[in-house]
């Protein structure tokens, strides 16, 4: 009886572990009960652009779909649960880091929690890897050859006839 209530335990623990794994290699946000909100403007933010925030460890502690062009939040950031050995979210002080469709943003700001609430607009520095004048956020046609004339989405006529 002893002998099956530890292999139970153990079990147990194993699955959870488990599940914490799977959690933090997916990068899902694990809802806790204290978080930090943020909204604000996104220049160049498109609908249906997703905004994250990820903490020192590289968590994602809070993630927001754009639905109005330019415009996020309210985006709950959430704290680390300190009563789990599994890092799920911000701890008090870490800095948070934003980027916008997996592009880190130029901005960071201090985690305080206690559902705190802060106005907080965020810049993206566009990219343009191939120097065809479309950043790599729209550019749906990259490596375009230097000097070739491109269409809104960085595609050549070279480029459009072959996709």
């Amino acid at each position: 009886m002893k002998k099956n209530i530890i292999i139970n335990t153990i079990i147990i623990f194993m699955l959870l572990l488990v599940i914490g794994l799977v959690y933090a290699l997916n990068q899902q946000t694990i809802v806790s009960n204290d978080w930090h909100d943020f909204y604000g403007y996104i220049k160049d933010a498109k609908v249906g652009y997703v905004v994250t925030a990820k903490d020192p460890n590289g968590v994602v502690s809070g993630s927001y779909k754009i639905d109005t062009l330019g415009k996020y939040g309210f985006m709950h950031v959430y704290a680390d649960d300190p009563l789990t050995t599994l890092d799920e979210g911000a701890k008090l002080n870490d800095i948070i880091t934003f980027y916008l469709n997996g592009n880190k943003l130029n901005e960071n700001y201090t985690f305080k929690g206690n559902r705190e609430i802060t106005f907080l607009n965020l810049t993206l520095t566009l990219k343009d890897s191939d120097n065809d004048k479309v950043p790599d956020i729209y550019d749906l046609c990259p490596n375009t050859p230097k000097g070739a004339l491109v269409d809104t989405n960085g595609c050549s006529a070279k480029q459009f006839c072959e996709s």
